[in-house]
């Protein structure tokens, strides 16, 4: 549990965040510093603060972004700033509102702070942050009763031949160092299948007998792409190849983030045969009809 005390030093470490992204020292020559990027930079820093993991703050910043959760936020805002209005005589005044001196008495006053506007889109940002976080595990959850659900059904359905699928997938040299112990092993440990994204630079989905030759050749050794002993580079690559139970459409080169990085994450339990191909040159996967991951 968070106290007032530790919970005043995190709005203030994040307001620093943003002045310093956004400077307000003179907000006329800097337009940027507006209330959609504001709010923008803040669910940002709000889920790195907390540590939230890539996938769940793909999600959490998008449902914050959304029109409708946006203009509520905006409006909220707006009817916490004092309204300037003129008096019988002409003299301009500034007139507080409920939510003004409710979160005076409640919140600002209790916790000896200055009352400013970006604390406000702080305190917003913060609310849609956990609302969208409970939102993202709501959904992981429905997803997997779905996944599930959809497995027992068929499995259960038994006059239906599968067709097999292959997956090839273009890796990093650098990013991944254990390519010889998944050669070994020849299969993919939910441990491997984050590893596994990260590295991943392109990727490659089909039927069997539709892989573009090139991309076959790429297993056969030795082969014209094979990297010669004593030539190493930090731009070689090597490929896997998979051979799915079933295609996850997170695999589909329209897919978004999440669904990719959910994909990613059923390999151990969708992959059965894996290839792994030697040190390959760059130059391997070009104009093969591969898409970026």
């Amino acid at each position: 549990m968070i106290s007032y005390r530790d919970f005043k030093k995190i709005l203030t470490e994040i307001e620093s965040k943003i002045d310093y992204k956004y400077p307000k020292d003179h907000p006329k020559d800097n337009p940027k510093r507006n209330f959609k990027n504001v709010w923008s930079y803040s669910l940002e820093c709000w889920c790195h603060y907390f540590d939230v993991p890539p996938e769940a703050q793909v999600f959490i910043i998008n449902w914050g972004n959304k029109k409708q959760v946006k203009s509520f936020s905006k409006s909220t805002w707006l009817e916490w700033n004092p309204k300037k209005e003129r008096d019988l005589l002409g003299r301009e005044k500034e007139v507080y509102g409920y939510f003004y001196h409710f979160l005076q008495e409640n919140f600002f006053y209790k916790n000896n702070m200055e009352m400013k506007s970006i604390i406000i889109i702080l305190l917003l940002s913060f609310i849609a942050t956990a609302i969208g976080y409970f939102l993202y595990f709501q959904s992981s959850k429905n997803k997997e009763t779905k996944k599930t659900h959809d497995k027992v059904y068929n499995n259960s359905n038994l006059t239906h031949e599968k067709t097999k699928e292959s997956l090839i997938l273009v890796i990093n040299e650098r990013k991944y160092n254990n390519i010889s112990h998944l050669k070994t092993q020849r299969k993919i440990t939910h441990n491997d299948s984050e590893i596994i994204y990260r590295a991943t630079e392109s990727m490659w989905t089909g039927l069997p007998n539709k892989i573009p030759s090139q991309l076959n050749e790429c297993f056969s050794s030795p082969n014209q792409f094979q990297v010669p002993k004593g030539e190493e580079s930090e731009y070689d690559i090597y490929m896997i190849k998979i051979e799915l139970d079933e295609l996850d459409k997170g695999f589909k080169a329209e897919a978004d983030q999440l669904a990719r990085i959910d994909a990613f994450r059923s390999l151990p339990d969708l992959s059965r045969n894996i290839t792994v191909s030697d040190r390959l040159k760059v130059s391997a996967y070009k104009n093969t009809g591969v898409y970026k991951r």
